[in-house]
């Protein structure tokens, strides 16, 4: 009779101890909206470097390493669903985003970026994808889209190139498309 008192008493202190935690938490979440209201807060001015990484599955990898000034601005999102993707963002600058959707098994997605004002994205939908974006210099934007299994995408840039833009689109399977400093706005699409 003494041991189920006992029990009954470190169950009672169990959820006591529990909903108490679940009303901290809902109390530091009301006190992070009120403090950080306003839109001038939360606008590019104010703020450092923001990440974001969702994974879903096994043996996923992911990295974003985003380094300059204290309020650089820079974004960065990384979303595996699979196994065995690897992901890598490292960016510098101020200003810069860039995103990363893999979904399927065993795909790589690596953007770096370096200077103003980039945007980069990769997506992959398949089987054993790769892409690596490369940007330097200001106000580039590339992207690449990947749909099938096999497929090779690089998009490589230098400092001396601004203002261009990459968009390119593969499907089905082992398509290789390599484009270095081309100082264009160019935008493929492979069946």
């Amino acid at each position: 009779m003494i041991k189920i008192k006992n029990l009954l008493f470190f169950k009672i202190i169990s959820a006591f101890f529990y909903f108490l935690s679940v009303n901290v938490a809902l109390a530091n979440l009301d006190l992070g909206k009120s403090e950080l209201s306003t839109n001038e807060e939360l606008s590019p001015d104010h703020i450092g470097n923001m990440a974001n990484i969702n994974i879903s599955g096994e043996f996923n990898h992911a990295y974003i390493e985003q380094n300059s000034s204290y309020k650089s601005g820079n974004i960065a999102s990384i979303n595996q669903n699979g196994r065995n993707n690897k992901s890598l963002i490292n960016q510098g600058g101020e200003a810069n985003s860039a995103n990363i959707d893999q979904y399927g098994n065993s795909n790589l997605a690596i953007i770096l970026q370096n200077g103003n004002g980039n945007n980069g994205s990769i997506s992959q939908y398949g089987n054993e994808n790769e892409a690596i974006l490369s940007q330097s210099g200001d106000s580039l934007d590339g992207s690449i889209s990947q749909l099938g299994n096999g497929n090779l995408a690089y998009i490589v840039d230098n400092s001396s190139v601004s203002m261009s833009g990459y968009n390119i689109n593969q499907s089905g399977q082992q398509s290789l498309i390599i484009i270095n400093g081309m100082n264009r706005n160019i935008s493929m699409t492979l069946k």
